[in-house]
């Protein structure tokens, strides 16, 4: 099979032509870009059965994120795995808003004096937002600690990897809601849970 027999095969399973050409990437090592200027290269075997196993789970609702195994978010790329749902591109607002705010409260008189900035995710997931956060203020040569909370240990497990991935510390802490912070208080709490039904197809967070 080639590239193009590879790709049409794809798109006559109802993907995305975007879908094909990433997942086929992925599956060649290659960026989009060489899938679409080698037509003509053959798959061999155990790609061809890589590629064909990752169009039947797409063309069964798959996100393609899971299937791939990673995806942008805020200009870094994400470990996702089934334990967790797909960062949407909106939920980025989120976390630019967050850092205003964050900023903004960096920059007011006496913030030194107040101590550290805390913030917690609830409802974490792959850590996105929290990773993100944590990132973004790096940036603006502050520390950041954020607490995530989920109550899937196989989500923070996700979380957690993401965050040394990117150089950051997360507090990741199983729970229900709140009750996982106990005593404890945040300057600042962000979430985004999940509000799309299960029957949906290509759910994301």
């Amino acid at each position: 099979m080639t590239v193009g027999e590879a790709l049409a095969l794809a798109r006559s399973r109802g993907l995305e032509r975007l879908d094909a050409r990433s997942l086929l990437g992925h599956v060649l090592g290659w960026p989009p870009a060489r899938v679409v200027a080698n037509d003509d290269a053959l798959l061999d075997g155990a790609l061809e059965a890589a590629f064909l196993d990752g169009v039947a789970r797409r063309a069964a609702g798959v996100p393609l994120a899971q299937i791939v195994g990673e995806k942008e978010f805020h200009g870094l790329l994400f470990e996702i795995t089934a334990d967790v749902l797909v960062p949407r591109p909106e939920t980025e607002l989120l976390v630019d808003w967050a850092l205003e705010a964050l900023e903004a409260r960096a920059a007011a008189p006496g913030a030194a004096a107040v101590g550290p900035v805390s913030v917690v995710d609830l409802g974490t997931g792959s850590g996105a937002i929290a990773v993100a956060l944590a990132v973004g203020v790096r940036r603006l040569g502050l520390d950041l600690c954020p607490v995530a909370v989920d109550t899937s240990e196989a989500a923070l497990a996700v979380a957690r990897r993401n965050a040394a991935r990117h150089g950051v510390g997360l507090d990741a802490r199983r729970g229900d809601w709140w009750a996982a912070l106990g005593d404890a208080r945040a300057d600042l709490a962000v979430s985004n849970p999940p509000y799309i039904a299960s029957g949906v197809p290509d759910r994301a967070a």
